[in-house]
C-alpha cells in the first residue's frame, strides 16, 4: 500500500463551479498558487485533471441541452415553409441551426 497525502485544505469555503468560466478562473488560480509556492503541484495536478473533466462534462451537458431544444424546435412549422421538417434532418441542417441557437 502507497503513503497517501491527504490534503486538509485552508479553511476557507469553496463553491464548486458551475460554468466553463468558473473552471478556467479556478484553474487560473490554482496555477498562481503553484508558482507561488502556496500549493502543492501535486494538488494541482488533481486539480487541473478534475477540471478537464469538469469542462467535458459541462460541454456534453450544453450540447445536449441544445439537442433539446433543436429537436423540439423540429416538432414545430419552420417560419420560411410553414412545413414541418424531417426528423432525419440532414447533418447540415442540425449544424446550421446549432450555430444559430447559439448567435441567439
Amino acid at each position: 500500500m502507497r503513503n497517501r497525502h491527504v490534503h486538509r485544505g485552508d479553511g476557507k469555503e469553496v463553491t464548486p463551479p458551475q460554468t466553463a468560466s468558473d473552471v478556467k478562473n479556478l484553474l487560473a488560480e490554482v496555477m498562481a498558487e503553484i508558482r507561488a509556492g502556496k500549493m502543492d503541484p501535486k494538488l494541482g495536478t488533481t486539480l487541473g485533471y478534475l477540471g478537464t473533466s469538469l469542462l467535458k462534462a459541462i460541454e456534453t451537458s450544453d450540447i445536449e441541452q441544445r439537442l433539446e431544444k433543436l429537436e423540439h424546435g423540429l416538432d414545430t412549422p419552420t417560419q420560411e415553409t410553414g412545413a414541418t421538417p424531417e426528423p432525419s434532418a440532414p447533418v447540415s441542417t442540425v449544424y446550421s441551426r446549432l450555430k444559430e441557437m447559439k448567435r441567439n
